[in-house]
């Protein structure tokens, strides 16, 4: 597939150079201070993750490219904050299907996504489902920049209601095909790693292997994931930074009540997707008492609009 014809709008730029800004001075000052500086708004530390571990969230409206943000945001932080060549990216989605599209679009030659890193990284990066990474080679982890897309659902060790999740269990038991990983650590590596009961060996999981490399953490639609259970299994990997996107922050604060807000460090306004043509206005609104009919018809207005929009990169090669 030939590279496809991609700019930047002027909200998402603006976006991009917030975070730029604001992990530069994060380095200098802190991740607190540093958030207060650019937003004159207090600063809320992620619950469970470790103090000073950078927190904030990019408000964009649907729509507005929050993936494509996302994609942009691994290289910033590589360069501005984490000052690695070779950094481990854990990409939360809210869905399977979510999880199949950034899936496919990360690993597609000449989608706007993997152009993002291409520009960041050239070729020197692996994009992996949960799945693969469960056997993921040392070179792979350390050879080059590693983005490993999967449901936060697929990572906890329990579900809602405090019982097991066989699916997340995965993610923290010993498993042969990550041995080498493990193999000559420092006394430091291996301190902040889970253990073989009544063994210094530490498990070869892959919650080790991501503690291990301090994975940055990007959160979509982040307003799915607000729970203290979800925000325990973050801190479990010990996060080098977390990135939330979405579109309906999370602004009431009460911890007592499972509310925790998001540090918002930019809000993009529909006004600005308008300028940029991205939605078209007024919006006309109608109703129907059968909630079946609405769904189906916003599902046949949906596929509409893709083949349109494919109809249209066939004939003129943009995106």
């Amino acid at each position: 597939m030939a590279a496809t014809n991609f700019e930047l709008k002027e909200y998402q730029k603006i976006s991009l150079d917030r975070l730029t800004s604001y992990l530069r001075d994060t380095t200098r000052l802190g991740a607190k201070v540093a958030f207060i500086s650019h937003t004159e708004m207090p600063y809320r530390q992620a619950p469970a993750v470790a103090d000073g571990t950078p927190y904030v969230c990019l408000r964009v409206p649907t729509g507005g490219g929050k993936t494509l943000l996302a994609a942009h945001s691994i290289g910033i932080a590589a360069r501005e904050y984490l000052t690695a060549s070779n950094p481990m990216v854990l990409w939360l989605v809210p869905s399977t299907a979510i999880l199949d599209q950034t899936v496919d679009a990360l690993k597609t030659e000449g989608h706007p996504y993997r152009a993002a890193l291409s520009k960041d990284f050239n070729r020197n990066f692996t994009v992996m489902t949960k799945a693969e990474a469960l056997a993921m080679s040392r070179a792979d982890a350390t050879g080059g920049a590693v983005v490993i897309v999967s449901t936060i659902q697929s990572f906890r060790r329990e579900d809602d209601s405090g019982k097991e999740n066989p699916e997340g269990l995965k993610v923290y038991e010993d498993a042969g095909a990550l041995m080498d990983h493990f193999e000559n650590l420092t006394d430091d590596q291996k301190a902040p790693l889970e253990k073989v009961e009544a063994t210094e060996r530490p498990i070869a999981s892959l919650a080790n292997l991501l503690r291990l490399h301090r994975p940055m953490v990007i959160v979509d639609e982040a307003h799915n994931s607000r729970s203290d259970l979800s925000f325990r299994t973050l801190a479990r990997f010990s996060p080098s930074l977390i990135l939330e996107l979405t579109a309906t922050p999370q602004t009431e604060h009460n911890p007592a009540r499972d509310k925790h807000a998001s540090n918002i460090l930019y809000s993009v306004s529909a006004a600005e997707l308008k300028a940029e043509e991205m939605i078209k206005m007024p919006i006309r609104l109608t109703t129907d008492g059968e909630w079946t009919k609405t769904v189906g018809a916003a599902l046949d207005s949906q596929r509409m609009l893709e083949e349109a929009a494919k109809a249209e990169e066939a004939e003129t090669g943009e995106y």
